[in-house]
């Protein structure tokens, strides 16, 4: 093969304005503007191959040199590969009014196929690519709704978060009054004794309220994780034609593969681990005032309360981390909702 660059160009419907078939020997007017473009394609060093469907390259020739319109061949290439001969003309770009790019994609092909429109037979200008404008405008609406949620998500974790952590402060602030009011010189014979229970029951509600607020936040970073990589594989796909030259060489949030549901240093994680370590340490307490209760010795009841302590804290964490470690292949809709 040679360094010659070649480009086919249609005939009817491309160089020449095409209604439908009249005869071998009718040709339409140029369309505006061909034979300067095709003048400096030539100018820029390509040679410009005819590839039409008509049987007579003189006619054709003809019509080509009666209207100044450049050419080099019609329907073959001279630099033609020895094993490619009998097909279509080897070129580096094809021009066809009825020609459709493959860029990868077979659902946007078949798309674009079904939706197709001759640029002569469209009532407006724009109709050929109204399939593609409209996708284009639907992508650009759901990526700016998908960030609102983006946001949303993040604003709500934080949200369950302070008050997760406002009702834990106000469960030790109420046990630590019941205590005070309980041991003072005025205080009620029945509050004195039954403080403890009482006390005990306010941290395990309250632990009950934060695996409720984990389980939320959890939820929410799963929802937060699968928006994230939409937005990136928006992000992904329109970067790929790297648009004005923007090559986005930081490839700053292109990667549809993450953020994984699980991720150690989020703050979203670590937001869960801080309310699992709060609240499992007042169900330890509430255990150990349920042994002073029920009359194990202090000893027993410290013991009591760092095992429960202890266990409660694994055993949400470990929970909290395979709940995530389950979402973390699913799609969007299992992954949410579970199986439809």
């Amino acid at each position: 093969m040679s360094n010659q660059k070649y480009v086919c160009v249609d005939l009817d419907g491309t160089i020449a304005h095409y209604d439908e078939w009249k005869g071998e020997t009718h040709f339409g007017e140029p369309v505006e503007g061909v034979q300067e473009a095709l003048r400096q394609i030539s100018y820029a060093g390509w040679k410009i191959i005819i590839f039409t469907t008509r049987a007579s390259r003189k006619l054709v020739a003809e019509y080509l040199q009666s209207h100044a319109i450049t050419f080099d061949y019609i329907n073959e290439n001279p630099d033609q590969p020895k094993n490619a001969t009998g097909g279509k003309p080897y070129a580096e770009a094809y021009i066809d009014d009825r020609g459709i790019q493959f860029n990868g994609n077979w659902q946007e092909t078949a798309n674009e196929v079904i939706h197709f429109i001759p640029w002569e037979q469209r009532k407006t200008p724009d109709q050929g690519d109204q399939y593609r404008q409209e996708a284009v405008s639907f992508l650009e609406k759901d990526y700016e709704q998908a960030f609102e949620q983006l946001r949303d998500y993040d604003a709500q974790i934080w949200e369950i978060l302070k008050y997760s952590f406002g009702q834990l402060v106000g469960s030790i602030a109420a046990v630590w009054t019941i205590f005070s009011f309980a041991n003072g010189k005025d205080a009620p014979a029945i509050i004195s004794s039954l403080w403890k229970p009482v006390g005990a029951t306010i941290l395990v509600i309250s632990f009950l309220f934060g695996l409720l607020a984990v389980q939320l936040i959890l939820r929410n970073r799963v929802y937060f994780s699968a928006t994230a990589r939409y937005i990136n594989e928006q992000r992904s796909f329109f970067f790929s034609s790297k648009p004005m030259g923007f090559a986005n060489l930081s490839k700053y949030y292109t990667d549809y593969r993450f953020p994984k549901p699980f991720d150690a240093s989020s703050t979203q994680v670590l937001s869960v681990y801080v309310i699992v370590l709060i609240g499992s340490i007042l169900l330890g307490f509430g255990a150990a005032l349920y042994g002073y209760y029920f009359g194990l010795t202090g000893k027993l009841s410290v013991a009591l309360g760092v095992v429960v302590w202890l266990a409660a804290c694994a055993g949400t964490i470990a929970y909290a981390l395979h709940y995530l470690a389950l979402k973390k292949n699913e799609t969007t809709t299992p992954a949410q909702y579970g199986v439809m």
